[in-house]
């Protein structure tokens, strides 16, 4: 897609030779922005259109040894015994039946008041109950949302032309559709991550003011802990942080200078 380019002169401080530098920045023009918005939200449009004229609206209710389904019967669980959820749904479809009897499954689970997984999207599933399309119209955002995060993520460690690159390849990887109609957990675990990812490279940049590192900071740190809640692999973005902290913690020479913005901002990221 071709790109209008503003560059803008700014000025910066050069922290090695104490002097004032014109740095050219180059940017897209606004209405770039529009156009890719526009084409993805209709792409997007377009899926949740098909697929609510076809079979694979029933398919949550009728697949009963699905995960969609098991979602689905934990977010109703969850809508009618409150938020506290003391009897969560667990699931005994027909591959885990011959594998072991269902009391065995709830022992290996930890209890009956054991979630078997991490529950954030069944309890998010659960504020659509009966409002079924709305949920779907909700996956469709959070799936234009990875889009967005993959391409500004990219923009930022690889450059501007890379970035764009990712978002249109992003935008036309079906998966992302596929998963942006049934009940799974998928798409928002994707989501968090994407978002994690731009938010640690933004706090890696040593030039942001205080506030702006401490906001970033809480940003991150937020979307760390909904990523636990989402999806148990989220550990393994751990080493990312800890990355990101030395990044953000270190100077030129590698040391954490005393009261600068990193010092101040790096414990926000651990909440």
């Amino acid at each position: 897609m071709a790109a209008t380019y503003i560059f803008n002169a700014r000025l910066a401080f050069s922290t090695n030779a104490g002097g004032i530098f014109v740095e050219r920045t180059p940017q897209v023009g606004s209405l770039s922005f529009v156009v890719a918005g526009v084409i993805v939200v209709l792409l997007y449009a377009a899926n949740l259109f098909y697929c609510q004229h076809s079979v694979l609206q029933l398919l949550d209710g009728g697949a009963s040894n699905s995960d969609m389904h098991a979602n689905l019967m934990w977010a109703k669980g969850i809508r009618e015994q409150g938020w506290l959820n003391p009897q969560p749904y667990h699931p005994w479809t027909n591959w885990m039946q011959p594998i072991a009897p269902y009391p065995q499954w709830v022992e290996w689970w930890g209890g009956e008041q054991t979630f078997q997984q991490s529950p954030l999207y069944a309890y998010l599933l659960s504020l659509f109950v009966h409002k079924y399309f709305s949920m779907r119209i909700l996956q469709a955002s959070i799936s234009i949302g990875t889009c967005t995060f993959i391409g500004l993520f990219t923009a930022r460690i690889a450059g501007l032309t890379a970035g764009w690159i990712a978002f249109w390849l992003a935008t036309l990887y079906a998966p992302f559709y596929l998963y942006s109609w049934p009940f799974l957990r998928d798409g928002l675990g994707w989501f968090l991550t994407a978002a994690l990812l731009w938010a640690l490279s933004e706090l890696a940049r040593q030039e942001w003011s205080a506030r702006r590192a401490a906001a970033l900071a809480w940003l991150a740190g937020a979307l760390l802990g909904l990523g636990f809640l989402a999806k148990e692999t989220y550990l393994l973005l751990i080493p990312l942080v800890w990355v990101t902290l030395a990044l953000r913690g270190s100077g030129g020479s590698g040391t954490l200078s005393r009261g600068s913005p990193s010092e101040r901002s790096w414990p926000f990221l651990l909440c």
